[in-house]
């Protein structure tokens, strides 16, 4: 459930990135090829989620910007090439509506800013740090070949990595330009938020931050490299730095991945021991989880504890799949024992 509600929005935000890789030369497409690409990208994105309409609106700024010895035209059009990605998706969304519900417009353009303001609660992300009864999770049910695996990776990877995090700086830019790089990416990072204030307003689900967040840390590090690596040009600070901010990332979406499974193991074993009760609407569950009582914003993010639609409805399932070939004495209560990891019941 919880990677249903949000694979949409990861899939928008990945093709939005690659549409913006396109704009900024990363791929070293030329001509024709590039324009036709970046379409494909900024439609599929919208195809994925209409989240970053308006970000992709705009994001042919890039292009307009950034230092390139291309022909005038040649970079006009590769600066349309999102309008007419956008163009695309709006004409087939109105001419094939389906059985899509019909959209209400609500604005609202406080969201223009609390939409960026609400931000600061991503590092709620690092809070399950603090606690040992959720940082032990970190490899919860981890095989020997994911260790191997992660080994061969990170060796790959800091390979990979090294020329470009031990490289010279290249030549200064204009000051003009980084300004205008630096105003363009807070208007990118509004356009990104702008989809919500015409819905009504911003909610501090997960899966609606992940559009925007690329598009903070490309501010912030636009911003650290235009007022602080000059001053402290240094490779090896910049290589410590970047392989600090790696590593601190990876560790914490390894924990957030355990946090996940661990709930998932549990939430799974509390359908086997309800579907073979006699009548699971009496049976109250007593949660007590160890990621909660670590994580106060735990809800903010995956939803803990499920609510009793998500139990109704997986025990309606779990009754098709795999009916349970016998029942249990009836209980008043369950409650979770980490020790046999497992669930007890309460007479």
């Amino acid at each position: 459930m919880t990677f249903a509600s949000g694979y949409t929005y990861l899939l928008g935000t990945t093709l939005f990135l690659a549409a913006l890789c396109v704009l900024l030369g990363v791929f070293h497409l030329n001509g024709s090829a590039a324009v036709g690409v970046c379409i494909a990208f900024s439609a599929l994105s919208l195809f994925a989620h209409e989240a970053l309409f308006f970000a992709l609106l705009i994001s042919g700024g890039f292009v307009l910007l950034r230092e390139d010895t291309s022909g005038r035209n040649q970079r006009l059009a590769l600066a349309a090439a999102p309008v007419v990605g956008c163009f695309i998706w709006w004409s087939l969304y109105k001419a094939f509506p389906g059985r899509m519900p019909t959209e209400h417009i609500k604005l609202n353009p406080r969201t223009l800013l609390s939409g960026i303001y609400y931000q600061y609660t991503n590092f709620w992300i690092f809070e399950p740090w603090k606690g040992p009864g959720s940082r032990d999770l970190i490899f919860f049910d981890w095989a020997w070949w994911q260790f191997g695996l992660c080994a061969v990776l990170f060796c790959a990877a800091g390979f990979a990595l090294q020329p470009v995090l031990i490289s010279s700086r290249p030549e200064p830019r204009p000051r003009s330009l980084d300004n205008r790089m630096l105003h363009f990416l807070l208007l990118l990072l509004v356009a990104a938020v702008a989809i919500y204030a015409i819905g009504g307003g911003y909610s501090l689900d997960s899966r609606k931050k992940y559009p925007i967040v690329p598009v903070v840390l490309m501010l912030a590090g636009y911003g650290i490299d235009r007022f602080l690596i000059k001053r402290d040009p240094r490779a090896r600070s910049r290589a410590i730095g970047v392989a600090a901010i790696l590593l601190v990332g990876i560790a914490t979406t390894w924990l957030q991945i355990g946090l996940w499974r661990y709930e998932a193991v549990r939430l799974d074993l509390l359908v086997n021991f309800l579907s073979r009760q006699p009548d699971p609407a009496v049976v109250q569950v007593h949660w007590d989880s160890r990621i909660q009582a670590a994580w106060p914003h735990a809800n903010q993010y995956w939803g803990t504890p499920p609510e009793d639609w998500v139990l109704a409805d997986a025990l309606r399932l779990k009754q098709v799949l795999a009916p349970a070939t016998g029942r249990d004495q009836q209980a008043r209560g369950a409650k979770f024992d980490p020790t046999s990891f497992a669930w007890v019941a309460i007479y």
